[in-house]
């Protein structure tokens, strides 16, 4: 800890490290590792439990041929039990117990730190797991896809994340900026 000139917490020389360094990344480099992200199968994260899902889904079945780890998550058959409507119906016991997401039936927990929020913000204890709720946030996002549309305003050319058979009003940056200030 709080050493420098260390690899692999071994200790050298400011001009042996230099020299190691160097030459692990010419070999880094000869074997085209240099500049890589750590290949996916040597994650400790199943795929489908990454962000990575989030941004680039797979299935199981691609996954399983590209050599990435898969989580099979089990759907529970069981009764499922709700949380009470208003938040003031509710104990902090309710942080003992596991509830069920009512679209997944995937087992899930509040926090005392959530309902504790949720009490002073006088909101209801959610019904569905927090990865239910995350995915149906990010299906409301405009999808990672420029395209080209002109300025409401001005007739720029420009690009945007807005597609263009939505009736959205986009502006370049110079009309936002001026509509803004």
């Amino acid at each position: 800890k709080k050493n420098s000139y260390c690899i692999f917490n071994k200790q050298y020389s400011k001009e042996d490290y230099e020299k190691t360094v160097s030459r692990i990344i010419c070999h880094m480099q000869e074997t085209g590792e240099w500049g890589e992200f750590f290949p996916m199968h040597l994650s400790p994260l199943a795929y489908n439990t990454s962000i990575a899902q989030d941004y680039f889904p797979l299935d199981k079945k691609s996954s399983m041929k590209m050599g990435i780890k898969w989580l099979e998550q089990e759907e529970k058959e069981s009764i499922v039990k709700s949380p009470p409507d208003s938040i003031n119906d509710a104990s902090e016991d309710i942080c003992n117990e596991v509830l069920f997401c009512q679209k997944k039936k995937t087992p899930f927990k509040i926090t005392k730190q959530e309902f504790k929020l949720y009490k002073k913000l006088n909101i209801p204890i959610p019904k569905l797991s927090f990865h239910t709720r995350h995915k149906k946030r990010l299906s409301m996002r405009n999808p990672r896809t420029l395209w080209d549309r002109q300025c409401h305003k001005c007739n720029t050319d420009i690009s945007t994340s807005f597609p263009p058979f939505r009736e959205d009003i986009v502006y370049c940056e110079k009309c936002y900026l001026d509509s803004v200030y």
